[in-house]
């Protein structure tokens, strides 16, 4: 038999909102001999993080059989290698503006509570997904408004009043008063620091991110829906969805209940319309008042969870010790239960364009990262089972031409 001529270590990863990467490199010296067809399969572990990588294994397997008779009967030596790449995140941004007049005191309330109970919870059950937080309320201590102001407590806000914002929590309070008719116009307007009294919310964006935005109020908006679409669009296309607790009726009427009655100021007609027109959640204040709110925070909480956008990019890890990563071997493919199919590679994003799907390197001369193209990248965003299956060790295989 010929003696050994080269060593490729392959590696594989599956990648889901939590990618956790093995690394398959080149490595410098020859590899042992074995009986085609011995190979160990891979040995499940469980790291500290709760995700789950491959113990270090080494397969050889003969490139032919003895029927075949040819002196080209050369072999492969494969190895999986345990390493843990940068997690990427899934970014969304949740912007809630509550209306603190004097009539929504206990929703003031309710609200502040919700936020902790409900959403601190139920994100940070979600480590794979960072929500960028922004409450747009009057503070706790401000004078110039009759009702009550806001100060969320831990884990999610400081609960140092008024400044209870905490970024290494990914929460941020602007201290902005919201009064009974002009919430979509304090948003729009706190959007830029220019337009509010001390800071804007954009600066605070996950850039790229879905944008929800939940307005609380028992009374209905000056702005319009149309004026307010306009806006959103202009600024994040069509990634955004409105939420709202508000009230379903006038607070006297013949279609008027008597929840209504009592805690209604007028029907929340615009924010609605909002809801209806962007699918978002609609919470009714006269109903969701006896429940303090807890299901329809639920819902919401939900709905940005199953509208975070799938990262399209993934960090190449380092390799360990002496081994050497070898760009030009790495292959990837998408899988998500139904669906497998191998993504080719471009030079660049130029040529994304000319090609069905694929993917690329930040840097060809010195790549950090893979990027799918963005006809790819759009198309895995409405399949919420993809999964990538990165494979290092093969030559990269070049993407299909759009036919």
């Amino acid at each position: 038999m010929r003696s050994l001529a080269r060593m490729i270590f392959l590696s594989a990863l599956v990648i889901g909102i939590s990618p956790n990467f093995l690394v398959g490199c080149s490595k410098q010296g020859s590899g042992e001999e074995k009986d085609a067809g011995t190979g160990a399969a891979d040995q499940g572990v469980n790291t500290d993080d709760g995700s789950k990588t491959t113990e270090s294994v080494t397969d050889s397997v003969h490139q032919g059989d003895s029927s075949s008779a040819s002196d080209t009967n050369d072999f492969e030596a494969c190895t999986e290698t345990k390493a843990t790449a940068e997690k990427h995140s899934a970014k969304t941004n949740l912007i809630i503006a509550v209306d603190t007049s004097g009539s929504m005191n206990a929703e003031t309330e309710m609200v502040q509570d919700n936020i902790n109970n409900r959403f601190a919870q139920k994100f940070g059950a979600n480590p794979d997904i960072d929500v960028h937080i922004v409450l747009i309320a009057k503070p706790l201590d401000d004078p110039t408004s009759s009702g009550d102001g806001m100060c969320v407590s831990p884990p999610l806000g400081s609960g140092t009043c008024p400044d209870d914002s905490n970024p290494a929590e990914l929460f941020w309070h602007i201290p902005e008063t919201v009064r009974s008719h002009d919430a979509l116009e304090t948003i729009v307007a706190c959007w830029s620091k220019d337009g509010c009294q001390e800071e804007g919310w954009q600066e605070y964006m996950s850039p790229g991110g879905f944008v929800h935005f939940v307005v609380v109020s028992d009374d209905d908006s000056r702005m319009t829906a149309a004026e307010f679409i306009a806006w959103a669009n202009g600024q994040f296309g069509a990634d955004w969805m409105f939420h709202g607790i508000v009230s379903k009726t006038d607070r006297t009427g013949d279609n008027a209940t008597a929840q209504c009655e009592e805690y209604s100021a007028n029907e929340g007609a615009v924010y609605k319309e909002l809801i209806a027109g962007t699918g978002g959640v609609f919470g009714d204040l006269c109903v969701q008042k006896d429940n303090e709110f807890d299901v329809v925070f639920d819902q919401i909480t939900t709905e940005v969870i199953t509208h975070v956008k799938m990262p399209c990019q993934w960090t190449l890890p380092v390799p360990p010790g002496d081994e050497v990563l070898d760009p030009q071997k790495v292959n990837v493919v998408f899988e998500d239960g139904a669906t497998s199919l191998e993504l080719g590679k471009v030079s660049q994003e130029a040529d994304c364009a000319a090609v069905e799907h694929g993917w690329y390197y930040d840097d060809a001369a010195a790549p950090t990262k893979i990027i799918v193209c963005p006809q790819t990248c759009q198309w895995i965003q409405g399949r919420p089972d993809a999964q990538m299956l990165i494979k290092f060790g093969c030559q990269s295989k070049d993407a299909q031409p759009v036919k």
